[in-house]
């Protein structure tokens, strides 16, 4: 970029030149195989959640587009600073190792460090302690036994004792696990904020969103289906409670017909649509469009200063 600076070139045609010069390389690799790909995709889905799909790839890429758009003038601006062919191609090479390979394994540490996560372990552990207690508490009141499954409770009552079970542990779970999924989103909020430093974090945030297979929409799926299960749980007490606890001390004489299950309403989970994504994601975009503004600033000092000092 030097030399051809040296000749008389207009700073800023070059720069344009350039930057189209190697987006529409870029193009010429990923365009048609993504048009060609998203056309089949568009395709095969049924009618109604084809505007939505194509509203993910239309902001896919978006969000590619400004990440490449960074790296396309990124390489122009070095181009432009360095004093060498051979000292340009030593940064970019750096600048993508340190960026793409140990940046975001090094802020996925650092996250971590400062919300840190129980191990499997002591969650488990944690977890049946604070179900036990609760359990405890309910059978107490609802029985007046201190303990699960006490002797003295008599078997008329054990499919009532399975619901308040059940029940007296839906709480902890709640609180449990919304406490461990709280630090693993807010592990991700503190890694997006180095997408400012380190695109490809603020790329992978992004994509992930809008390919529905991010952290939030993983707790949105477990959580429809702790949602099912609990259904299935209630139904089958209650069903015990009618027909199983009568029998007194033929309680386990009692089997479900097929007609039980008929009544658990059939799990149809509704994958969020791209808003969904978008409210979770938007400071990923916006963190691409600054490097990318960024960039593109570099570059217009990189040819506008003089070239020999």
């Amino acid at each position: 970029m030097r030399q051809l600076l040296s000749i008389g070139v207009s700073g800023r045609s070059l720069l344009l030149g350039k930057a189209v010069a190697l987006a529409g390389c870029v193009g010429i690799l990923i365009v048609p195989l993504g048009l060609a790909f998203a056309t089949i995709v568009l395709a095969r889905l049924p009618a109604g959640e084809r505007l939505d799909v194509a509203y993910r790839m239309m902001l896919l890429s978006a969000g590619y587009g400004l990440y490449l758009g960074f790296y396309i003038f990124l390489t122009l601006a070095i181009s432009a600073l360095a004093r060498s062919s051979r000292a340009a191609l030593v940064l970019l090479l750096g600048f993508w190792v340190t960026t793409t390979l140990i940046a975001p394994r090094t802020a996925s540490e650092a996250a971590n460090l400062v919300y840190p996560t129980p191990s499997r372990l002591d969650f488990n552990d944690h977890l049946s302690h604070e179900i036990s207690e609760a359990a405890d508490e309910a059978w107490n009141s609802n029985f007046g036994v201190r303990t699960q499954w006490d002797a003295s409770l008599p078997l008329s009552k054990w499919g009532a004792a399975l619901k308040v079970d059940d029940q007296a542990g839906y709480g902890v779970l709640d609180k449990t696990f919304g406490k461990l999924w709280d630090t693993f989103e807010n592990q991700q909020r503190l890694q997006q904020y180095g997408g400012i430093a380190i695109p490809v974090i603020a790329l992978r945030d992004f994509s992930m969103g809008l390919a529905g297979t991010d952290f939030s929409q993983h707790r949105d799926f477990s959580t429809a289906a702790e949602m099912q299960r609990r259904k299935i749980q209630d139904i089958v007490s209650q069903d015990l409670i009618d027909h199983a606890d009568p029998l007194g001390n033929a309680h386990f004489t009692y089997k479900a017909q097929s007609s039980l299950w008929a009544t658990v309403p059939q799990f149809k989970y509704q994958l969020p649509p791209a808003s969904f994504a978008l409210t979770h994601h938007w400071p990923a975009l916006v963190l691409l469009a600054i490097t990318f503004g960024l960039a593109i600033g570099l570059a217009r000092y990189g040819i506008s200063r003089p070239l020999m000092r």
